[in-house]
């Protein structure tokens, strides 16, 4: 199919005026003067997940380690507005944390294409609740360029939502090392937006497609929603981009101590093989499952303090997560865990000589470098991400219009324009 023959007109007429997306992942969302916009701030915490089939409202707070006596009470607090035991696949959920305290201060829940149940702690700690009413209005936004400097600074300095420019790493996770493109290099994403009655963008939806131009390769990603509410993102021959495992169990960290056979132990003082490698990060850092899979261990190991572990894919392979200050609360041997899980904290127990968390990885009962296993362009017999799947034509057009858009020049956001019935190309404005 290509552009400007009927059957294409035809496709556009579905592709672009019905959402690709939810668009529920907010940037900005100025409900009103008291709206939740405050909460968007360096003292809040914002987190997003997507109901799947068979999720309820306190299994999705346990992932962020909420206790279930705290998810009862927003529940039975937003009921006389909107029950959460009703929670759709597909639809997400935003749930905003103290920083500091760690406790939940509002979230936000997408209940259709128009409304979105709003609540918030009130200053006597109740729970206050409400529908926005969000505008139905979408549109198309386009990044693209050719970088001068990096990935980073150059979204930066042209405006680009953080978000979006995080979200684009998590997708090209395993094929690209953003630290490591260079000047030169080009990409092209779009992504939805909601529109204000003012022309504004009033909300972010999801990165919709996204192709990247490194060493000479193009890397195509479009996104893809399965039946059970679960998005992914794929390429153009349908084959997923993700692995089923992070690359990290941390958001930010660095590497202390690498993987070896033989490594001076600074606490006792002896040479020793080290079967993991030690990330830095603060103390109370939360650490995530790397992939979906049932904890096999919870609680003190020796010389690795209060530690996890967690087989995966029917026990091809393990994960170890050690020295944690806590262990999240949900989190016991036998239970089910899910890809990106908060099971515990940085912490320095055990021969620790400072918070870190100490990771291994056993492929076959055998213990490998998780750095080596983990790196981009590496395929890990790991995979366990979901089968090839067809794209539909309206994500197949909307390729085709991302590709048609001139990448030279510098990194700029811009709109996507398809003209209706014209048969012209999609252009930007």
């Amino acid at each position: 199919m290509t552009l400007g023959d009927p059957a294409s007109e035809r496709m556009q007429s579905i592709a672009l005026v019905k959402p690709l997306s939810d668009v529920s992942q907010v940037e900005i969302f100025p409900i009103a003067k008291d709206g939740l916009r405050v909460y968007r701030g360096p003292e809040f915490i914002e987190r997003h997940v997507t109901v799947r089939r068979g999720d309820t409202f306190e299994d999705l707070l346990q992932l962020y380690d909420i206790e279930r006596s705290e998810a009862l009470v927003w529940h039975a607090g937003t009921r006389a507005t909107f029950d959460l035991a009703k929670l759709r696949p597909g639809r997400s959920l935003t749930v905003f944390f103290e920083r500091e305290s760690g406790r939940v201060a509002a979230l936000e829940y997408r209940i259709d294409a128009m409304n979105v149940l709003v609540a918030e702690r009130g200053v006597n700690r109740e729970i206050r609740a409400r529908v926005a009413r969000i505008p139905s209005s979408t549109d198309f936004r386009v990044i693209v360029g050719t970088l001068e400097t990096n990935m980073a600074a150059d979204c930066a300095a042209a405006g680009i939502p953080a978000r979006i420019t995080a979200e684009l790493a998590d997708i090209y996770g395993w094929i690209i090392d953003f630290d490591r493109m260079k000047r030169g290099d080009s990409f092209r994403v779009v992504y939805e937006v909601a529109i204000g009655e003012d022309g504004n963008v009033v909300q972010t939806g999801r990165i919709l497609a996204a192709a990247i131009e490194t060493d000479g390769e193009r890397h195509t990603a479009v996104l893809h929603t399965a039946p059970d509410g679960t998005p992914g993102y794929y390429d153009l021959d349908g084959h997923p981009l993700d692995r089923g495992i992070l690359r990290s169990p941390l958001e930010y960290t660095r590497v202390s101590s690498d993987f070896s056979r033989s490594r001076f132990h600074p606490i006792l003082a002896r040479n020793r093989a080290h079967q993991g490698v030690d990330l830095a990060a603060p103390h109370g850092t939360p650490v995530r499952a790397m992939a979906d899979g049932k904890v096999t261990f919870a609680g003190w190991f020796g010389q690795l303090g209060r530690t996890v572990r967690i087989e995966h894919a029917n026990g091809s392979y393990e994960s170890v997560y050690g020295h944690f200050s806590r262990i999240a609360s949900s989190v016991e041997e036998g239970r089910k865990v899910r890809k990106g899980e908060i099971i515990g904290y940085v912490g320095r127990t055990g021969l620790a000589t400072g918070p870190h968390l100490h990771l291994e990885l056993l492929v076959d009962g055998e213990h490998v470098d998780p750095m080596d296993l983990l790196r981009p362009g590496r395929r890990p017999k790991l995979r366990i991400a979901p089968e090839t799947v067809p794209l539909e034509g309206r994500q197949l057009l909307l390729v085709s219009a991302l590709q048609s858009v001139d990448g030279d020049g510098p990194v700029r956001l811009t709109r996507l324009s398809v003209p209706f019935g014209t048969g012209a190309r999609p252009q930007i404005q």
